[in-house]
């Protein structure tokens, strides 16, 4: 007996801490669906680099079902022994899924149990198939690739669509699965809450930049900073929000102190945090791409956050955002430090100029108005899902 039209599946939602964009994406489209008065529940785990979540952090009104089940360790992966009867209990009463994720403990689960219920799904790859991933795994990770061939690969053959939530992803996905159905919908915000007015310039202010993401190897922050910090001006500065583990995470911290009081770190924050952060800048950057291996993001939630406020980006060529330079939203360059270098010269150059600037502002704010509202996203993806569940029954 089905109880909701969709179950959605993710390994972490918001605000567990720790795991970036695609718990966080998967927090806001349960919202846009609730305001939205959808029928649909939530399976995931309640793994968190902090304590444990529950469902009413979730905050998702009491008519929406929130399932969590414990993560016990393994936490990125979303272990759990509570995960299988959970995920066949959450898809046995709903008409059909959408999956955030691949590769993880309850997204392998909620695919089989989905399979063998006949249940019909939407599997989004959140980056799990980007080109320059998949390459590591089969170069670095034989098991996992193997995981890949048997299970993960044929789970996504098996999908009514596959959601990308840009050109880059769904590339990605048509290499591996060349007769896949992808359709591209981007990760939506609230508008109305990034929303900022500019920033109040002070008399000697410099450029401010700002980096908001995990400290990891596909941001591309590490070789940023090092460019910005041969190239910056008198009085820019750059704010690192976001935390990260590791010798990646390590060098960059140590990096970080040669450019004293001008580069901050204060660590990873909530949405509040984050947009007060947005509103003090000048700038937001999205280096992925810039370390050796061509290891990129997918999309890059915190870049449509600050189109939002109204910050222009620099961000490199060839992402989900190639369209902001002829919408005069943003600086594209290439992955490499001459590129990066100019890029930074050249947002100075803006920025002297006020009008230049305030221009480029107010087209980052109309670039997210239009093509990146939450509400319009969630909807079109419900739309998909239904749409795709019904030509698949018979």
């Amino acid at each position: 007996m089905t109880r909701t039209d969709v179950v959605l599946v993710a390994t972490h939602i918001a605000p567990a801490r720790g795991f970036g964009g695609v718990a966080e994406s998967a927090a806001a489209l349960a919202r846009a669906w609730a305001r939205q008065g959808r029928r649909f529940s939530v399976a995931a785990s309640d793994g968190s680099r902090s304590l444990p979540i529950t469902p009413a952090d979730v905050g998702l009104p009491t008519s929406t079902p929130v399932r969590l089940y414990r993560a016990h360790w393994a936490i990125r992966w979303g272990f759990g022994l509570g995960a299988p009867l959970l995920l066949w209990r959450a898809c046995r009463e709903a008409r059909s899924a959408y999956v955030c994720g691949v590769a993880t403990w309850p997204t392998t689960w909620a695919y089989l149990v989905c399979h063998l219920l006949g249940r019909p799904y939407i599997a989004a790859p959140r980056g799990g198939l980007m080109p320059a991933h998949v390459a590591r795994i089969r170069r670095t990770k034989p098991l996992k690739w193997l995981f890949y061939l048997l299970f993960v690969l044929p789970a996504l053959r098996r999908a009514q669509a596959i959601h990308a939530s840009g050109e880059p992803e769904r590339d990605g996905v048509r290499a591996l699965l060349p007769g896949a159905r992808v359709e591209v919908i981007p990760n939506g915000v609230d508008v109305a809450f990034w929303r900022a007015p500019p920033r109040q310039r002070e008399a000697g202010d410099g450029v401010r930049f700002c980096y908001v993401g995990r400290l990891s190897r596909e941001k591309g922050i590490l070789s940023f900073l090092r460019v910005w910090l041969a190239a910056r001006g008198n009085n820019d500065s750059l704010t690192i929000i976001g935390d990260g583990d590791g010798d990646y995470a390590d060098a960059v911290r140590r990096l970080a102190q040669d450019g004293g009081d001008a580069v901050s770190m204060p660590g990873a924050t909530n949405q509040s945090g984050v947009r007060a952060a947005l509103a003090a800048c000048d700038f937001v950057v999205l280096p992925s791409g810039m370390e050796a291996g061509d290891v990129r993001e997918n999309f890059g939630n915190a870049l449509a956050e600050a189109l939002a406020v109204g910050r222009p980006a620099l961000v490199v060529h060839g992402l989900a955002w190639d369209a902001l330079a002829a919408a005069g939203a943003g600086i594209l360059f290439n992955p490499n430090d001459d590129d990066a270098a100019a890029a930074i010269r050249r947002a100075r150059d803006v920025n002297r100029d006020a009008d230049a600037y305030a221009a480029m502002s107010a087209a980052a704010a109309d670039f997210a108005a239009a093509r990146l509202d939450l509400d319009a996203a969630a909807a079109q993806l419900w739309r998909m899902i239904v749409e795709r569940r019904d030509t698949s029954t018979p």
